[in-house]
């Protein structure tokens, strides 16, 4: 920084301390994003086994008889006893018959601690991939719908809002007056005047 100020003071440079620190930073952080963009990226290399990528530095291991017998992806090879084999060759080299390479095979990869059968490796794959396959074409149906339907009474419940309704229906009629005194004479004609007196009298 002390020598930036000296630079300053001993030219005409029309700008600030401040000014020309901060293109300073500006052109370093241009000059590393370029350099990082032309950085080779590494190759990695592997075995392709089906719908299994081994990367290199994958073991594979066989129980053979007494022992098990081991091979190594190096490069972009499967190495067994210093010769380029295949998984059934692996298998076939180490039992001396023809056995199903993903039941008989385990498999350690680079930074793992626990060896995994390949069979269940591909399981695992196959699912993932199936899983992924139908995601997209499978929206979920949302559970509270925008504009859901009103429920319809069933049931008893229903013969009781029908019920209610009715007699709604019948509380908004009109009765007409000249109707009820008729009726109530023709009773009082019917009456026997040598009767009791009737309680309503």
């Amino acid at each position: 920084m002390l020598a930036l100020l000296q630079f300053i003071e001993q030219s005409s440079v029309p700008l600030t301390p401040a000014e020309i620190a901060d293109q300073a930073v500006l052109g370093w952080l241009e000059s590393r994003c370029h350099e990082a963009e032309h950085v080779p990226r590494p190759i990695l290399r592997g075995y392709q086994w089906k719908c299994l990528f081994l990367p290199e530095g994958t073991q594979l291991r066989v129980w053979c008889r007494h022992e098990h017998g081991y091979a190594e992806v190096i490069g972009d090879e499967l190495i067994y006893n210093d010769r380029s084999v295949s998984p059934n060759q692996f298998v076939a080299a180490c039992a001396d018959t023809v056995r199903n390479a993903w039941v008989e095979i385990n498999m350690l990869m680079p930074g793992e601690t626990k060896w995994k059968l390949a069979s269940v490796r591909r399981r695992e794959i196959e699912t993932a991939a199936k899983l992924a396959k139908a995601a997209p074409g499978n929206p979920a149906i949302p559970a509270n719908p925008a504009n859901p339907a009103p429920a319809q009474p069933q049931g008893h419940g229903a013969q009781r809002s029908g019920a209610a309704m009715l007699e709604d229906d019948e509380l908004e009629l009109s009765v007409d007056p000249t109707y009820q005194a008729g009726r109530r004479g023709k009773r009082e004609e019917r009456r026997d005047p040598r009767g009791p007196l009737d309680r309503r009298d």
